[in-house]
């Protein structure tokens, strides 16, 4: 099969677009830290499930990244090609609430690096997973160099506890007990210290 039509296949439930962004950086201030997911109580854990994921995946180089987007004739922008991707790039925890479309899982995919992922296995079916994120009846992340550990629902917001891994991605389906318009959200390491994340509405 075609690399490229492979890829599109891949990546074509798990990433957003570059439309109608937002983004909310969460960093850790101090002794604020959250609870860690396993010593909640049980009964709080959400369902999730892992609809694709890598486990020998590395963002590409600067210079990769660099050439991959220019290889494009003109789809991405020279500013976008200097900052590798913007935001795309800088961030490795992304959450979304609605599915973008294929152009917008397309770009997702290349301006992010998970383009360069070559055996991307899918442990869960996710048939559902787009029309169960248009009916708001489940959100989603996409994460790069960490694994998910848990999802607990705490004080009205998801707390997702991730393990940082230096190979691999994760795209996760979670079903939602909340009726926000928002993805009410937060994602913690190992020790409870806040994640950055990427919102998309």
């Amino acid at each position: 099969m075609n690399q490229k039509l492979l890829f599109i296949l891949t990546c074509s439930f798990i990433l957003l677009p570059n439309i109608q962004l937002s983004v909310f950086a969460q960093v850790n201030k101090g002794n604020n830290n959250l609870p860690i997911v396993s010593q909640s109580l049980s009964q709080n854990n959400i369902k999730f499930k892992i609809c694709s994921e890598s486990e020998t995946w590395v963002r590409p180089t600067a210079a990769e990244q660099k050439n991959h987007l220019a290889s494009f004739n003109g789809r991405y922008s020279p500013e976008e090609i200097a900052a590798l991707g913007g935001d795309y790039w800088k961030y490795k925890i992304f959450a979304f609430s609605s599915f973008p479309g294929g152009s917008g899982t397309f770009d997702i995919g290349h301006l992010s690096g998970l383009w360069k992922s070559q055996d991307t296995k899918k442990p869960a079916n996710c048939d559902d997973y787009v029309s169960q994120l248009d009916a708001a009846k489940s959100g989603a992340a996409l994460i790069l160099n960490y694994k998910i550990v848990g999802i607990k629902w705490i004080n009205n917001r998801y707390i997702v506890q991730v393990k940082s891994i230096k190979r691999c991605w994760q795209q996760v389906q979670f079903y939602r007990r909340d009726n926000s318009s928002s993805l009410p959200l937060i994602v913690v390491d190992e020790k409870g210290r806040k994640v950055p994340v990427l919102f998309y509405k």
